[in-house]
Formats: structure tokens, C-alpha cells, sequence
């Protein structure tokens, strides 16, 4: 599975029924993104990916023509986003079906105990489980992602 996630203009009404009727720029950036991660696994690169964010280069454009400073700054993000995504991935591949089943249920808010009921082991197999999955690695990514993604978010939209 490959994820684009594109940002730019969005030149139709959104609706959740008919998303494949949405046009506009942040959708061609994120078929752009998915062709782009095609291109790296045909190419049998060394760098794993599977999610891909990209800004429309013509927002960037746009941007530093009013401030170039704050375009260099944007593409940063971008960056470190990509790479945080990029460092995800590597984790995940690495995920049998019993990391899955035992990541799941800790994603659903289980306890341990809560886990290894489930699941029919110990509470001590459900630990070794995420430690073996670097689930922990893992969770911290993504919470240091949204923190980042946040402000960003509120940068652009100046809150």
C-alpha cells in the first residue's frame, strides 16, 4: 500500500461519497506522490517509503514570491515529514502478523493485561511483542509528527 497525500488547491466541492470526483491540484501532488513512491520500489532503492506528503510546487512558488525565507522554511517541514514518514515505514516492515494483531489492540487503548487476555498470552509476551515491533520508536514518531504537523497548521493559517 502506498499513501500520496497532496497539498494544494482543491478546485471541486468536496464530498465523502464521490472522492474520486474531487479535482484540483492537491489531487494530481498526491497522484504525483504515489507515482513517485512507485518509481523508488520499481527502482529497488535502499530508502523504504510508503507515505509520501507533497506540496504543489506551485504553492511553494507562491509563497516565495512573497517570502523566500518562509518557503525554505516550509520545504523543511516538508522534509522532515517525509523523513519521520520514511523512518515509519522501515518499522513497519519489519511487523509480522502478531506485531499487527498486538499493535491493534494498543491503538484500540487496551491495557497490557487487557492485551494478553485477548490474546491469549502473558502479559510479559504482549511487552516483548511491542518491544520486538519498536512500537515505542514507533508511537514516539508519530506523536513528535502531529506536533509538528499542529504547527504547521497553525503557522499557515496564522492562529
Amino acid at each position: 500500500i502506498r499513501i500520496g497525500v497532496g497539498i494544494g488547491d482543491i478546485s471541486t466541492k468536496i464530498s465523502k461519497k464521490e472522492g474520486n470526483l474531487i479535482d484540483g491540484r492537491a489531487n494530481s501532488t498526491a497522484r504525483e506522490a504515489i507515482d513517485y513512491l512507485n518509481d523508488k520500489k520499481n527502482k529497488y532503492q535502499s530508502v523504504y517509503m510508503t507515505t509520501l506528503l507533497k506540496v504543489d510546487d506551485k504553492e511553494y512558488i507562491k509563497i516565495a514570491q512573497a517570502d523566500v525565507e518562509k518557503a525554505d522554511k516550509y520545504k523543511t517541514y516538508e522534509e522532515f515529514i517525509n523523513t519521520t514518514l520514511c523512518a515509519c515505514s522501515a518499522i513497519e516492515k519489519k511487523w509480522n502478523a502478531i506485531h499487527a494483531d498486538t499493535i491493534k489492540l494498543k491503538l484500540a487503548k487496551n491495557t497490557q493485561r487487557e492485551m494478553a487476555d485477548k490474546l491469549g498470552v502473558q502479559q510479559s509476551s504482549v511487552q516483548r511483542r511491542l518491544i520486538s515491533a519498536d512500537y515505542y520508536t514507533y508511537e514516539y514518531y508519530f506523536e513528535t509528527l502531529r506536533k509538528i504537523v499542529k504547527k504547521l497548521w497553525e503557522e499557515v493559517n496564522n492562529v
